[in-house]
């Protein structure tokens, strides 16, 4: 662990005790979120209200005999992912090196908008649908457990384990270009398949297999990102009218 990353962790907790793991672990909760609003320019790291994704364009392919279907999503943004409410239980005491927390992520609303092409490629017969498409998602959790291993104890920090269940109470989808008829059928049913995915458990297990990997080996393993996070949190204050309400 460096020096100048302990230091921080310390200045950022302010007046917490730096040994309460619980509280100064809802403050580094605070900075990632602060990151994710405000953005930070000096590592290229993209304001997340909204998530604009424009990279990596969704696309899937389908063969059904002679007819391959295609499924394009593009200019993909995401409203409402900074928008959270923490709330956690610490399950290892503070002198421990290793913490374990049962958390609950909960937002009130996502909103997430894309353009769409369906392009179905039949024997003299091509033909592609276009439009636009939203997913709304309220009362959207993730909860789950986290192990990690803290810095100072001259141990590898990492983590551990992290497990994530994803719910949310409504899925609702909205489509342009498909007709009346077609779009209020398929909204509803694709609204209920989300739905019924999400709250099955399966998208959940493969975010916590994702962040878990993604952590260890993008930040824990390279420090000076934690460092320059923490210090933007540090010197950074919110512009009026951009700071989340408690």
């Amino acid at each position: 662990m460096s020096v100048l990353r302990f230091s921080l962790i310390i200045a950022l907790a302010y007046t917490v005790n730096a040994g309460k793991d619980l509280e100064l672990g809802y403050k580094l909760v605070d900075c990632l979120q602060k990151a994710m609003i405000l953005g930070i320019p000096s590592m290229n790291y993209q304001t997340h209200q909204p998530l604009t994704i424009t990279k990596n364009n969704q696309h899937w392919t389908l063969d059904i005999g002679l007819t391959r279907a295609t499924f394009n999503l593009t200019n993909m943004t995401w409203y409402g992912l900074p928008q959270w409410n923490v709330t956690a239980k610490q399950l290892t005491e503070d002198h421990e090196p290793h913490v374990i927390f049962d958390y609950n992520i909960h937002w009130n609303k996502w909103l997430l908008t894309s353009s769409y092409e369906v392009g179905v490629d039949a024997a003299l017969n091509p033909n592609a649908l276009r439009g636009n498409m939203n997913i709304t998602m309220d009362n959207t959790d993730w909860r789950g457990r986290v192990n990690f291993t803290k810095p100072g104890f001259n141990l590898t920090e990492q983590i551990n384990d992290l497990t994530v269940y994803w719910t949310a109470d409504q899925v609702g989808f909205s489509f342009t270009g498909l007709g009346d008829m077609i779009e209020e059928s398929l909204s509803s049913t694709l609204g209920l398949i989300l739905k019924t995915f999400l709250n099955s458990g399966a998208l959940g297990n493969k975010l916590g297999v994702f962040f878990h990997n993604r952590l260890n080996t993008n930040y824990f393993q390279q420090n000076e990102k934690i460092d320059a996070i923490l210090e933007f949190c540090r010197t950074t204050p919110y512009p009026g009218g951009l700071k989340p309400k408690p």
